[in-house]
């Protein structure tokens, strides 16, 4: 879980720093990424978090 946390942190680091996108495509690829980080997870409360934090971009 903290591995595919670590990677998910990674990828939107490089989307924000480096990546010229739009922010609502943005959004979505953040949100298409969510939805396949929360199928290999059971832990509702960092999947609440993942969630939470997609909401505040």
């Amino acid at each position: 879980i903290m591995k595919m946390t670590s990677e998910i942190n990674k990828n939107k680091n490089l989307l924000s720093a480096e990546v010229p996108m739009h922010i609502e495509a943005r959004k979505e690829w953040l949100k298409l990424l969510y939805l396949g980080y929360n199928q290999i997870t059971t832990v509702e409360a960092h999947s609440f978090q993942t969630l939470t934090a997609l909401e505040t971009l």
